[in-house]
């Protein structure tokens, strides 16, 4: 219940956002302030303000607060009271809400971007900023049954890095490592936004190619290949690219079956001595 809660709340736009945290603010203080009691009611309170803090901004949650401590305010000014000395007493209550209050969004928003942050980094590699396996994986999957629902066709693709042993014996690991920045932040450049590439470990990556076949795909990986042979060339010249990829078109295609095929592709281009492109259209085996 609560994740759908959540998922509900991710998906509104922030007008929603904002008229919801009003009517909740609105809805706490007409029960407040039909009680004519002295009865705290800064809990709820909190509420509109951690989702603004946390679905929007800091700013959005820090004029949350101030509206809340405002109807607040209103409902301990509606409570008669007969003492002189007693009448300053919702507005310092006031100005202690506010602060709390504040503080309350702040770090409910400081929260929200230490999750964020941790989120981002279980699903990057650290050193390239691109996808890692887990969550390439997912993203597969995904697109597949989108693939499926719309009708077109993906291409999958496996790339290793030849030689690539040499430039870490002879160059040290921080050249091979700024090796792989380079690399990746070619393939980031030369692909579409619609396009996926992770990192699977070492000097192995995995690109998706949304909506294109096995034709498209090989004049879109022949040329990255010979993209990625200029960059790295001044750099390791012994470094050279093989690339196997596999394109699927029908509806029953599985993830594994394209990961094992591209996998495959590019171990036989290896095994045909490296450095070129494949590209097939995966048949899936009758069940």
């Amino acid at each position: 219940m609560q994740q759908r809660i959540f998922q509900f709340l991710d998906r509104l736009s922030p007008l929603w956002l904002w008229v919801l945290s009003i009517v909740l603010c609105l809805s706490i203080w007409a029960v407040d302030r039909r009680i004519r009691i002295d009865l705290v009611f800064s809990i709820f309170y909190l509420l509109p303000v951690a989702t603004m803090s946390w679905f929007l901004g800091w700013w959005q949650g820090l004029v949350t607060a101030l509206l809340c401590t405002l109807f607040m305010l209103n409902a301990d000014l509606h409570i008669q009271v007969d003492r002189d000395f007693v009448r300053l007493l919702p507005y310092w209550n006031a100005g202690v809400r506010l602060a709390s209050f504040t503080i309350f969004s702040l770090l409910f928003f400081a929260l929200r971007q230490s999750y964020e942050r941790e989120y981002l980094l279980a699903r990057r590699d650290g050193l390239t900023n691109l996808l890692n396996s887990r969550s390439f994986l997912e993203i597969l999957a995904s697109e597949l049954q989108r693939a499926r629902r719309q009708d077109y066709s993906l291409t999958l693709a496996y790339m290793d890095l030849d030689n690539f042993k040499q430039v870490n014996d002879h160059q040290g690991h921080a050249a091979g490592d700024q090796l792989l920045q380079v690399i990746a932040h070619t393939l980031l450049q030369q692909l579409r936004c619609t396009d996926y590439v992770a990192r699977l470990g070492g000097d192995e990556f995995a690109i998706l190619l949304v909506d294109t076949d096995e034709e498209q795909a090989l004049l879109v990986l022949q040329r990255l290949h010979t993209q990625l042979q200029k960059c790295v060339y001044t750099q390791a010249p012994v470094i050279s690219f093989s690339i196997g990829a596999v394109s699927c078109r029908q509806s029953d295609c599985s993830a594994d079956e394209l990961v094992n095929r591209a996998d495959a592709l590019m171990y036989q281009v290896k095994r045909a001595g490296k450095n070129a492109v494949v590209c097939q259209t995966l048949v899936p085996q009758l069940r």
